[in-house]
């Protein structure tokens, strides 16, 4: 019985079926050959009979538990890939965007961040860095956000340029945040650009 659940379980197709009828006549042919010697009795014929049913019951449903577990692993390998590709693309995008984006534990240690995270704060590395150690002001305010105060504040970095950070929650287990930095220098000068071309538009009209 222990070889057909195992043959179930690797065999594939009408094999599981070939190896129980296998079995079968091993334990039938033995049963028969004692028989006919007189060794054994009618009552042994039913029970190896029992026996060779239980040949076939088992190997089918090992052969069924078996096609499930196929059937989840390549579920499983499938979602792994679509995992590893949205992984990859979000980290291309990541890398791609002018602000600067955080993932930060509830103690305020940074776990991972993108590159304009990096040249926001003009650090070359930020993983495993304290917010306190980067901008004790930013800190402060992550603190209270993390005790439901107000998720977003303005801050300078120590090379004097002024970011506004916004704090966003994301569910996970672990409780991680995520931080958006955010130049205001250049939010105010795409502003300005864009008060300038309306004002040119509206003097060419």
């Amino acid at each position: 019985l222990i070889t057909m659940v195992a043959a179930g379980l690797v065999g594939q197709g009408r094999l599981v079926l070939f190896y129980a009828a296998l079995a079968t006549i091993g334990v039938l042919g033995v049963q028969a050959f004692l028989s006919w010697l007189g060794v054994v009795d009618s009552t042994s014929l039913f029970q190896a009979g029992l026996l060779s049913a239980g040949f076939f019951a088992t190997a089918i449903l090992a052969r069924l538990l078996g096609q499930r577990v196929m059937v989840n692993e390549e579920l499983a390998r499938q979602r792994g890939v679509a995992l590893a590709n949205e992984r990859h693309i979000g980290e291309r995008i990541l890398e791609r965007m002018q602000d600067g984006v955080l993932v930060v534990d509830p103690a305020g240690i940074v776990l991972r961040h993108n590159p304009g995270g990096c040249a926001l704060l003009g650090l070359e590395r930020l993983e495993g860095l304290r917010l306190a150690a980067i901008a004790p002001a930013l800190h402060s305010v992550y603190r209270d956000w993390l005790a439901g105060g107000v998720g977003e504040c303005e801050f300078e970095t120590a090379g004097r340029r002024r970011l506004h950070a916004r704090f966003v929650a994301t569910e996970s287990i672990g409780g991680e945040a995520l931080v958006f930095l955010e130049d205001v220098t250049r939010i105010r000068e795409q502003a300005q650009h864009l008060k300038l071309a309306s004002l040119g538009r509206l003097t060419a009209s």
